[in-house]
């Protein structure tokens, strides 16, 4: 998606100059980081689900290539990206869906931001032959587990690179490995809170989605709280 990253890019310039934060909080299998790491710059996904607005309203993504991540602007925001789209809605991702979706509610007064990217196309979208079916896949999904403040959709994990396939320049820049089939990555301000990543062969446990969760409301809570007088 080249000429998409630099169109959806244009407002993260000014966006990137702002860039602040606590340190990175890293998955078990991360190198711990010196200082904090920026988001590395807009994502685009084809929005299948978007439950935040009607579907009327204009602000509804639903059916539109999007970059949440320029959405949510300064805001914080959880992304999920998944290589792999369940075969039934049950599981690890979607007990790790809901709990994005319960932390984007608890924390909607600070505008955080929650979608979830599955890389399920093998080329750029405009030349994925197959993106209809994707797309149908991951909108049954999605309107089987019902999220009610998480966007969802879908994007290339690979492009094609004169007859061959090469991984997605966002994919690369989000960091975003061959061997992680699941990444999750919390962000506030234009910096990287945390990063979570997860093979197939081992997805995240009740024990690893409550951690996840606690690095969010130990980053937000204090932020909710009343001020004192």
């Amino acid at each position: 998606m080249r000429l998409p990253l630099w169109a959806f890019g244009l407002s993260w310039i000014g966006l990137s100059s702002v860039i602040a934060g606590p340190g990175l909080a890293q998955g078990k299998s991360a190198v711990p980081a010196q200082k904090a790491e920026a988001v590395p710059g807009p994502f685009r996904i084809y929005v299948v689900f978007d439950p935040r607005y009607d579907p009327k309203d204009e602000q509804n993504r639903t059916g539109k290539l999007h970059d949440p991540v320029g959405e949510f602007g300064l805001a914080p925001g959880i992304a999920i990206f998944s290589r792999t789209l369940p075969t039934k809605p049950e599981g690890p991702l979607v007990t790790l869906i809901g709990e994005q979706d319960r932390l984007a509610q608890k924390y909607k007064p600070l505008r955080l931001g929650a979608f979830v990217a599955f890389l399920t196309l093998a080329k750029d979208f405009p030349e994925e032959g197959d993106r209809d079916n994707r797309i149908a896949e991951v909108a049954n999904f999605a309107r089987q587990i019902k999220p009610a403040q998480v966007v969802i959709g879908v994007a290339e994990a690979t492009v094609d690179e004169n007859g061959k396939a090469a991984s997605s320049p966002q994919v690369a820049a989000w960091k975003i490995r061959p061997e992680d089939d699941l990444t999750v990555v919390f962000f506030d301000r234009v910096s990287i809170v945390g990063r979570w990543t997860f093979s197939k062969d081992k997805p995240p446990t009740a024990a690893e989605i409550d951690d996840i969760a606690s690095v969010v409301d130990k980053h937000l809570a204090p932020k909710l709280a009343p001020k004192k007088k």
